[in-house]
């Protein structure tokens, strides 16, 4: 009988006092944004490609690239930042037993094409130029050279991003890019003297490498 009338109560206070509870599920447009000068932030995972010993012995492990950029009302850009790649070596693809890394640091300039095509979506078709040092640090080189293996190359890497605005000064790109790297592996740069059992045709192909990133743009100098 208490609980039954308590029961009524609660109904009765409810019908009579009434409460109510409003969603706002509305989407606010976050307005055309055309960019001026932007800071950007890009990481990716490289795959090897083309030269096969360097396809089989070097894993990608990170592609991060930041940069700035500025852009033109016309849409053209132009930029300049920093790279910095990490490979592990895979011990079960080596020639001989060995353990190491290779770092590839650098930098570059970007030219391309930069446009909102929608209040959110914009696409970016592009080229980066530039120069990286890389480090070859393994057990073998230590042994027989005292050190890592140290040589440097150019790089030219087309990329297409496509572009989603998060807010009117922020935005995330889906980015891939394919990078024409200037130096030719070989297992002798990882300390060892053996083939891996590759043709010699196979040597003499550029390691080139695949990119498939996520980055984060900052719009700190924007104009509607």
């Amino acid at each position: 009988m208490l609980i039954a009338g308590a029961l009524t109560c609660q109904c009765a206070f409810s019908q009579d006092e009434g409460v109510g509870i409003i969603v706002d599920n509305s989407y606010e447009p976050v307005g055309e944004i055309t960019p001026k000068h932007t800071f950007n932030l890009v990481a990716g995972l490289p795959n090897a490609t083309v030269n096969k010993p360097f396809e089989s012995i070097m894993r990608g492990i990170v592609d991060v690239n930041p940069y700035y950029q500025y852009s033109l009302p016309n849409s053209i850009v132009f930029g300049a930042g920093f790279r910095y790649i990490h490979y592990a070596v895979n011990e079960f693809r080596t020639p001989e037993p060995l353990d190491g890394v290779m770092h590839s640091l650098g930098g570059f300039l970007k030219f391309g094409y930069e446009k909102f095509y929608t209040t959110r979506f914009a696409m970016d078709f592009s080229v980066k130029v530039g120069y990286n040092w890389h480090i070859l640090d393994t057990d073998l080189n230590d042994k027989i050279r005292g050190g890592a293996y140290r040589f440097d190359s150019g790089f030219v890497e087309p990329t297409v991003g496509f572009i989603l605005s998060a807010t009117e000064h922020s935005s995330y790109r889906l980015t891939i890019g394919y990078t024409f790297q200037g130096f030719i592996f070989t297992p002798h740069q990882l300390g060892t003297q053996m083939s891996g059992g590759w043709e010699p045709k196979e040597y003499s192909k550029s390691s080139q490498i695949i990119t498939f990133g996520l980055g984060y743009t900052y719009y700190f100098g924007r104009k509607n």
